[in-house]
């Protein structure tokens, strides 16, 4: 249907307004003989119209919506209401629109904008219609779509319910509230939510079928209580106390454990039981603080013990490593008693080489073996360190470096009085004879009296 086509009033209506006021608009008829030497001059009397009429339109712009071009809208913000509440859209620029389709533009229940292709919502009274916006090869068409929010007529009252609830007044409520519809209705919705709920009852939860229902019921407790439900991170349930349940993540504090099953850690080959056995009294065992991460010690399984005092133990086998009995931390000092024939004992040679200034070549010192050893190790000092260059000192067993190349060897560097050797737990025989190879001295001042000592392990033939 077409729109109505209003006809003018006649000239002699018209005429007769000018100098006055409209009185609904307040906007001023201008003389026509008013020109820029009027007081005030024309310039001002039409400035001053057009303020008061853009003052008059400024509620009315309100959720306009405008083109702002490169598919792009943007919506004058505003005071209205909805839902019984004043609320305020800031407005907002720069909001997308979908080309080749049309966009419904609404204010939603939560005060945000929605622009979708989809529709408007089917409930009326959830969202406040803005407009259409019909976009076609990048051609942008809006219709205002306003009016259905400016002029909206009120459900008659006692249409959804009475008088009293339609005006949110105290209502005597003499009979239960029943929905007209099984499993039907909701009490609120995911965007409109009631706040606080008094009940002097339980809840009670049917489910669909009716066939058993879950009652949540209330103590009567001493005081007033707040049990809150925390924020789980995920889709969770509550701990039943009848209930057989498995907690994860929880901390129990002072928990008694009344089981003959035991603490069970259910792992991804296996299970994990801990077990406790029933003690003729009360026990207390108690977890010292290690200092850091550490295991408990099995009677079952192979275990390295670390700073651990044993106290008149009964060890049915020694087995360890090859240790020399340097000292607690190595198996402990041999005693006279534990000497014997197979067994070794810590031996330390010290060999003086002598020399005020150190020469390089073959030393005239040795030393002959009078039993099997092992020779763990060696080290070099000097009285006078050498500067420029290292002292490399060899130890070599029937004429051949026990080392496998030269920075295994004694190295005293430049300015310094003394070194270790490589560890090399060297196995020799009786007779063997060991000398000192002097390979290197100090190039600026050689260095001087040279002692080199071995670490060696003896073996005792009885």
């Amino acid at each position: 249907m077409p729109d109505p086509v209003p006809i003018w009033p006649p000239d002699t209506q018209v005429l007769a307004l000018l100098g006055s006021t409209d009185p609904k608009t307040q906007l001023d008829y201008i003389e026509s003989d008013t020109g820029p030497d009027s007081t005030p001059p024309l310039s001002v009397r039409e400035t001053r119209r057009e303020q008061r009429l853009n003052d008059n339109l400024a509620p009315l712009m309100f959720g306009r919506v405008f083109d702002e071009g490169s598919l792009k809208i943007g919506v004058v913000g505003g005071d209205y209401i909805l839902g019984g509440s004043v609320k305020t859209f800031a407005g907002v620029t720069a909001q997308a629109i979908t080309d080749n389709a049309t966009n419904y533009v609404y204010i939603d229940q939560l005060n945000a904008l929605v622009v979708n292709t989809t529709g408007f919502p089917s409930d009326l009274t959830t969202f406040v219609p803005l407009a259409e916006v019909v976009v076609a090869s990048g051609a942008v068409t809006i219709s205002d779509k306003r009016s259905r929010a400016l002029f909206t007529i009120s459900n008659a009252v006692g249409t959804f319910a009475n008088a009293a609830l339609d005006n949110l007044a105290s209502v005597a409520i003499s009979e239960s509230l029943v929905s007209d519809t099984d499993n039907l209705d909701d009490l609120g919705s995911s965007l409109i939510a009631w706040k606080n709920a008094f009940l002097a009852g339980s809840l009670i939860y049917g489910g669909a079928s009716r066939a058993f229902a879950t009652t949540l019921a209330a103590a009567v407790p001493a005081a007033a209580r707040v049990v809150t439900i925390p924020d789980f991170g995920a889709d969770d349930q509550l701990v039943g106390l009848l209930a057989n349940q498995t907690l994860e993540g929880k901390t129990l504090k002072g928990a008694a454990v009344e089981s003959t099953l035991g603490l069970v850690f259910k792992q991804t080959t296996a299970d994990l039981t801990l077990k406790a056995s029933d003690p003729a009294a009360a026990r207390l065992y108690t977890l010292p603080d290690a200092g850091a991460d550490a295991q408990v010690v099995l009677t079952a399984g192979t275990q390295t013990l670390a700073g651990k005092t044993l106290t008149a133990p009964t060890i049915a086998d020694l087995t360890n490593a090859n240790h020399d009995h340097s000292g607690a931390a190595a198996g402990g000092v041999l005693t006279s008693t534990s000497h014997g024939t197979g067994k070794y004992c810590p031996v330390v040679v010290a060999i003086p080489v002598g020399e005020a200034t150190l020469t390089t070549g073959v030393k005239n010192v040795r030393i002959v073996m009078p039993a099997a050893y092992t020779l763990k190790h060696a080290s070099g000092s000097v009285v006078t360190p050498p500067t420029g260059q290292a002292i490399i000192c060899d130890v070599r067993v029937n004429s051949a470096s026990i080392y496998a190349n030269q920075t295994e060897m004694i190295n005293i560097a430049d300015a310094t009085n003394e070194d270790d050797s490589a560890t090399k737990d060297f196995a020799g025989s009786a007779g063997d004879v060991i000398d000192i190879n002097v390979l290197q001295v100090g190039s600026t001042a050689a260095g001087g009296q040279l002692t080199v000592t071995l670490y060696l392990l003896m073996a005792l033939a009885s």
